[in-house]
C-alpha cells in the first residue's frame, strides 16, 4: 500500500498541473498511517496531515503488554473490507486473540508490526524535512493518543500535535462531511 502512495504522486504529476515541490497528503485512520509511511519513503511528500492514525502498531496490539483483542479484530475486519490483506495478518491476529500466545510469538508480532509503524521511520521523515500534523481524539479506542505523542517528540521538522474530545475519527469524519 505504501508503494501506492508513490504511484498516486507519479500519476498526479503526470496528469495534472501540479507543482512537484508542493505535494502533501492527508488521511484519516488507515489513510493517516499511509500518509506518514508514504512520506518516509517518498521525499516528494512535503506535508502530512495524519488524523486518527497510529505511530507504533505494536502499542495498539500489545499496549503495556496487554493484548487488544477488540482492536486486532477491527484491524483484521477492516483490512478484508477495504484493501489488500497482508498474508500474515490473520495468523498475527489469531495470536493476539490467544491467551496462551508465547512471549516469543508476541516479540515476533512486535517485530512484524514495526515495519508497519510510522514511528519506525522518524529518521526518514526528519531527513526528508516533512511537515507533519498529527490529530487524534483523547479517548481514541483504536489508536491510543500516547503513542502519537512519542512519534511527535521524535520529529525534528515542522510539526503540530492536536487533540480533541471524542473517539476514533469522530471529529475528523464529521468535519470532513461538513466541509463537503
Amino acid at each position: 500500500d505504501v508503494a501506492d502512495v508513490s504511484s498516486a504522486i507519479d500519476f498526479l504529476i503526470a496528469q495534472t498541473p501540479t507543482d512537484p515541490t508542493r505535494i502533501g497528503s492527508a488521511g484519516i485512520s488507515y489513510g493517516a498511517g499511509l500518509s506518514l509511511l508514504g512520506a518516509a519513503q517518498d521525499n516528494r511528500l512535503r506535508a502530512i496531515a495524519a488524523m486518527s492514525g497510529w505511530g507504533a502498531l505494536a502499542d495498539q496490539l500489545y499496549g503495556n503488554g496487554v493484548p487488544n483483542v477488540t482492536w486486532a479484530t477491527v484491524l483484521e475486519s477492516s483490512a478484508y473490507l477495504t484493501g489488500r490483506v497482508d498474508p500474515d495478518l490473520s495468523a498475527r491476529v489469531a495470536q493476539v486473540r490467544d491467551p496462551d500466545t508465547s512471549q516469543a510469538a508476541i516479540q515476533s508480532i512486535v517485530a512484524w508490526s514495526a515495519v508497519r509503524s510510522p514511528s519506525s521511520y522518524v529518521d526518514a521523515l526528519n531527513r526528508n524535512g516533512t511537515a507533519v500534523m498529527l490529530a487524534n481524539a483523547w479517548n481514541d479506542g483504536i489508536f491510543a493518543p500516547n503513542q502519537l505523542i512519542r512519534l511527535f517528540e521524535g520529529l525534528t521538522g515542522p510539526k503540530r500535535l492536536m487533540f480533541a474530545p471524542g473517539d476514533h475519527a469522530t471529529l475528523t469524519i464529521s468535519a470532513s462531511s461538513a466541509a463537503s
